[in-house]
Formats: structure tokens, sequence, C-alpha cells
């Protein structure tokens, strides 16, 4: 599998814009049933602008895995779209600070860890690490269902809730506001053997 990091304009490919679009209609609509900014097949925000870094995993079938990285210093969805998120806390503005969204990937697609975990979650989030590191980035924030935590747990990622720690509710879903822990924890989560064969590209994510 090719792992592509960085703006979707670095990507070799022109045509993966839309396959990302309508890969995420595909998983937040058609399949999550989430209310999502859908169009035609595609879903696509505001959010998605020409500076957006993505973590991108594709097959010889196409895109199977994505996640967005939204710098705090600009607009980005938590104090937008889901402010009882914070749970009570102030939406961070500093760009030592990002937001993860849009999260998706096809577990079909890829061998799963011995906790169940789909392999592309570790990759996706190994890259995510490595990006944070590379950039000096000492907090990454999310938004996320009930479910998507749990899976945070069992992959061993370290992520706290934030601020009253209750879930809330989302719209489709009840979920959290979350903050990750970039300690040794996470780099030992996501830096585990795997089955499959995940080649990334030279790009930076700049």
């Amino acid at each position: 599998m090719l792992v592509f990091k960085g703006k979707l304009r670095e990507h070799p490919r022109n045509e993966v814009e839309i396959e990302l679009y309508r890969f995420r209609n595909r998983i937040f609509s058609d399949r999550l049933g989430w209310d999502v900014e859908s169009h035609r097949g595609l879903e696509h925000d505001h959010f998605d602008t020409p500076e957006t870094r993505w973590v991108l995993i594709e097959d010889n079938q196409g895109l199977c895995g994505c996640i967005r990285l939204l710098n705090c210093a600009d607009a980005y969805m938590m104090p937008t779209l889901f402010p009882t998120a914070l749970a009570g806390e102030n939406a961070p503005r500093t760009p030592d600070i990002w937001e993860l969204s849009r999260l998706a990937i096809d577990a079909s697609r890829a061998p799963r860890m011995p906790n169940g975990v789909s392999e592309l979650t570790c990759v996706i989030f190994r890259e995510v690490y490595a990006f944070a590191h590379a950039h000096g980035i000492r907090e990454l924030v999310a938004v996320v269902s009930l479910p998507v935590e749990r899976i945070f747990h069992r992959l061993g990622i370290p992520v706290a809730r934030l601020g009253h720690r209750q879930a809330v509710d989302l719209g489709a879903v009840r979920g959290v506001g979350i903050r990750f822990h970039l300690d040794e924890r996470f780099a030992q989560a996501v830096y585990q053997p795997l089955q499959g064969h995940y080649q990334t590209n030279p790009t930076p994510l700049q």
C-alpha cells in the first residue's frame, strides 16, 4: 500500500481529491449516516483548503484510509461545529496545537492487529505522530464518537477527555473532545510490527 503525506496538490495524481471526497461520502454519509455536506456523491466542507494537510492510504482499489490535520491557529472543526465537545475548556488557538478530523478507513482492505484494530488506523497515526514530532507540535485534539475513543484505547494511544469529561451530543452520535498525549506511549502504540507493507511517499508534510 502507498501512504501519502501532505497537501492534496502535492499528490502525484490530480484525481485523488475527488476520490477522497467520494471515499469520505461513502464512509460518513452512506455508511454512518452522519449529517455532513454531501453533494453529488462527494463529501467536503470549508475546512478543506489548499493548505490542509492529509495522510492518505491507497491500495490497488484506490483510497482506503484518510485523516485531516488542521492547525488550531486557523479555523478548525471543534469550536466551530462542536463547541460542546470542548467541555468547558477554551478552544486552543496556537500553532503548536493541531486538530485531527475526518478519520476514515475501509477495514476490509488490510489485516487486523492482535488487539483487533485495523492496521490502517495504526499506519495513519504513525504518520500523524511523525508529523507532530517533526513540526514541534505539543498537542493534538479531536472530536470523536465513543466507539472511536475505544479504538484508541485498544491501540494504546494515550488520550484524555477534555474539560468535564462527559459525553455530549454530536448530532448523529454521542462523543467527546479529546487530547492526545504525544509521548513515548504514543510512539510505542503506533510503531508496532505489521503484516502489511506500507510504502510512504517522500514528500514531507510541510
